[in-house]
């Protein structure tokens, strides 16, 4: 299993439901974005609603231990550009740059 595949099963926690969007590895840090949809249980219709959606970013560290999570931002999305941008490809230009919102 390469480092990003190993990042990406970390993240990737099934019942969560989250989905990792790329990682970026970088040295002993590595630098990965998702979304997670929330879900809320509705008894009466026997079912489960995504009732919002997230971004994460997740910042990791290579430590003796193995990688293990320095900091995690997760902002529930409600249309405004910066929290867009958590979601967007990595690199400059308006529609990348995803890791500016801090």
């Amino acid at each position: 299993m390469t480092e990003t595949e190993e990042l990406r099963a970390a993240v990737e926690l099934p019942a969560a439901k989250v989905h990792a969007l790329d990682i970026v590895v970088d040295g002993d840090r590595a630098t990965d974005r998702g979304h997670a949809p929330h879900l809320r249980r509705d008894a009466d219709a026997g079912r489960f609603w995504v009732c919002q959606v997230s971004a994460n970013t997740w910042r990791w560290a290579r430590t003796p231990q193995g990688r293990r999570i320095a900091e995690r931002v997760n902002a529930d999305l409600d249309g405004t550009e910066g929290l867009r941008a958590m979601l967007a490809p990595p690199g400059p230009g308006p529609t990348g740059g995803g890791d500016q919102h801090r």
